[in-house]
């Protein structure tokens, strides 16, 4: 007898945050684009065997809308190992392209350059770092208290709902 998993919430949304807020979205997994264009963007920026996850990358290169009138749907795993290895895979994928929240990226030919990704994509890929580092936090705190440096990025989050406060502090290179 096979197992049939459902379906998942996150590749299946019907509303986007950003794209409510900011007239752009969030590449999940199913796109629609236009393969030359993606060719001539992508080409050269990206080295090679560096990145396992690339729909965030990609999606912040070509820019993604939502279409919330097509339905497409993902199979969600069946067992909890295949789950938990699916998002242990999405976010290490999720660290290999922490390098674009930096001024400067290393592309495919070993040069430097500036980023051009535009800060809401750098605060996507934060947004995902940010993620997939709160249960670990939360469940082993470390580094408690902010940090009195005007060099870091901080961004504070707050939810009315239940009272929660983040203050996340990050320091860039470059």
């Amino acid at each position: 007898m096979q197992d049939f998993g459902g379906t998942d919430s996150y590749t299946n949304a019907v509303s986007d945050i950003y794209y409510d807020n900011f007239d752009e979205g969030i590449f999940t997994g199913k796109g629609i684009y236009d393969v030359e264009i993606f060719h001539k963007v992508l080409c050269e920026e990206i080295p090679e065997n560096t990145v396992l996850s690339h729909d965030l990358l990609e999606g912040n290169y070509l820019r993604c809308g939502l279409a919330t009138d097509i339905v497409l749907l993902d199979d969600y795993p069946s067992k909890y190992i295949s789950y938990i290895t699916r998002l242990s895979r999405w976010i290490r994928g999720d660290w290999q392209i922490k390098m674009w929240l930096n001024k400067q990226i290393t592309i495919k030919n070993g040069t430097r350059k500036l980023n051009p990704l535009n800060k809401l994509s750098r605060f996507k890929i934060l947004d995902n770092l940010k993620r997939s580092i709160m249960l670990e936090h939360y469940q082993n705190p470390k580094h408690k208290g902010l940090i009195e440096d005007e060099t870091y990025l901080k961004i504070n989050m707050n939810n009315e709902s239940c009272i929660d406060e983040i203050n996340l502090m990050v320091k860039l290179d470059g």
